[in-house]
């Protein structure tokens, strides 16, 4: 008798758990019984990635065509306005209204700190180191900050920046967007973002800024163009010897400007350069501003950066252990001493390698003082040497320490919404004048959206059915456009009329398929309900794809 219980509760045990199994994932088309489509929740990455790949592939070939000079003088041209068309166009310049907010000395040099504007209204907080033994004309850098709340407050940043003034070099530092005193988002009660990091306070609004058909880095470059503006409108400043060094993401903000701005005479971008190819093969996607709107779709690569500039001297900083791929800078350093070559000017593009994961090396430094040295034409050591770093309170610019609640100004919201509002404008103007027909207005809505006619449809696979008081489930998948496929459920009542309806649920097919849910009361109500997981949602994603591609949750 003992024995037979203990049979029973064992039996009863397993009865209950594959039970509670089959209730947990009934919902589910594909996990654990389909082993193909074991990595269908990265469905959207490969797809995405696979689309980059293709248009990589045709860049390729259509470099490996360009022979001689006059090749990539057209090459300069056309990759340049690409780069115009994609991150511009910029706005008229208008004055930049720079005021000192406040000068501290230091030992050999003085810092000022500056506010200006690099549209009107739209502040930029600023300090601009000046050594005192300079020669009367100095050349001078613009040093553009990484990802981090402090800019170039930090020691980190601060080293490199006080060694290049040690050396001669006016230095200019700018807080990007989002970073120092320009937070985005501020809440002045907490003291910090409401976003959270200076990476999701670029992307929440670069995803409106896609919206226009614009890129965020747009407002990156241009704060940086107009910084060079104030540089050479300074006296001890040679405005024939400009340079622009960054790292992370002062790297992205450094191949930008460099690209963009022809005044900058060399360049020396840090732990940036690698090639979307293995930027994607690896860690992805970045955050806003370093996707730009329609980039891969155009042809541009991380080398297009440097190859618009050539032979224009450009030093690649990198790291082995760096997630930006070393494999993907060496290949883009590849290709690049071969457009020098052509050139005539091989020994302008140089490479610095050090054995370390993201970030600066005393070795990758001192090889950035002698670049700068070298192509600015600066004599002295390369040598690294020991600095009193500022406190933040002596590079504070503002009253409070953020825009947003001292001088306010505009914000990335506050300038695309302009924006915005007269692409709204136009378009209703358009409506009302020349109203479009439903075929035109669908023909722009594929052409927006990428969209592709569906070839041959293949025959849904089916995976299998189960029974709920008053209807079935049954459960497909059918091939998308690429390589992936769309699990979806057929809900059909017991007694199906003719009304049937296809149920998008942004949280994929599950999120209102459970009892009680909302497609229930459809189906009850004599409705055949199909409800698929698109893809990126559901059992095929987003998977690794996200990121701040995926703010607060929400896509």
């Amino acid at each position: 008798m003992k024995k037979v219980l203990t049979f029973l509760i064992l039996s009863f045990s397993v009865t209950v758990t594959i039970l509670s199994g089959q209730t947990k994932d009934e919902l589910n088309v594909l996990t654990n019984n389909w082993l193909h489509y074991s990595d269908a929740s990265n469905s959207l990455y490969h797809h995405l990635t696979g689309e980059a790949f293709m248009m990589l592939e045709r860049r390729v070939e259509k470099i490996n065509q360009l022979q001689d000079i006059n090749d990539w003088r057209n090459r300069q041209k056309e990759v340049r306005q690409i780069l115009w068309d994609i991150i511009g166009p910029f706005p008229e310049k208008k004055p930049l209204n720079a005021k000192i907010t406040g000068t501290v000395k230091k030992n050999g040099y003085k810092v000022e700190n500056i506010i200006y504007e690099s549209l009107p209204g739209f502040y930029v907080t600023s300090s601009l180191f000046i050594p005192d033994k300079r020669e009367k004309r100095a050349p001078a850098i613009l040093f553009c900050s990484g990802h981090s709340h402090g800019a170039y407050r930090l020691e980190s940043y601060q080293l490199p920046l006080l060694n290049l003034v040690k050396k001669g070099f006016i230095v200019l530092a700018i807080d990007p967007v989002s970073q120092g005193e320009r937070l985005q988002y501020f809440d002045p009660e907490k003291g910090e973002s409401i976003i959270g990091s200076s990476t999701k306070e670029h992307s929440y609004p670069a995803v409106q800024v896609f919206l226009t058909g614009k890129s965020i880095a747009r407002y990156f470059v241009w704060d940086g163009i107009r910084a060079i503006d104030y540089l050479v409108s300074r006296k001890e400043v040679d405005p024939e010897r400009i340079g622009v060094h960054g790292l992370s993401g002062g790297g992205t903000q450094t191949a930008y400007i460099s690209a963009l701005d022809e005044r900058v005479a060399a360049s020396a971008p840090a732990c940036y350069i690698t090639s979307y190819r293995r930027l994607l093969e690896s860690i992805g996607v970045q955050d806003g501003e370093q996707n730009l709107y329609n980039g891969i779709a155009r042809g541009i690569d991380h080398a297009d950066y440097i190859e618009v500039r050539a032979p224009k001297p450009t030093l690649i900083m990198a790291n082995t252990r760096d997630f930006f791929s070393i494999q993907g800078s060496r290949e883009t350093y590849d290709e690049l001493k071969r457009v020098y070559t052509i050139f005539g000017e091989p020994d302008n593009i140089e490479i610095i390698e050090d054995d370390h994961g993201h970030g600066y090396t005393k070795k990758n430094r001192e090889a950035m003082y002698a670049f700068f040295q070298k192509h600015l034409g600066m004599q002295g050591s390369s040598a690294e040497e020991e600095v009193n770093f500022s406190t933040e309170q002596e590079l504070q610019k503002t009253s409070t320490g953020q825009l947003a609640n001292s001088l306010g100004g505009e914000t990335i919201f506050d300038l695309n919404r302009k924006e915005a509002e007269v692409l709204i404008s136009r378009l209703q103007a358009k409506r009302e004048n020349s109203p479009s027909s439903a075929a035109e207005i669908i023909n722009t809505a594929k052409k927006l959206s990428g969209f592709i006619p569906p070839s041959e449809v293949r025959e849904p696979v089916f995976t299998g059915r189960f029974q709920r008081q008053g209807y079935v489930i049954e459960k497909y998948f059918v091939n998308g456009e690429g390589n992936y496929v769309i699990p979806y459920l057929l809900i059909k009542p017991e007694n199906p009329g003719n009304k049937a309806l296809i149920y998008i649920h942004p949280s994929g097919k599950s999120a209102e398929a459970s009892e009680g849910g909302e497609i229930e009361r459809f189906v009850k109500n004599g409705f055949t309900v199909i409800t698929p997981d698109m893809i990126g949602t559901g059992e095929t994603g987003p998977g690794n794809f996200k990121g701040d591609a995926v703010i607060l949750g929400v896509s």
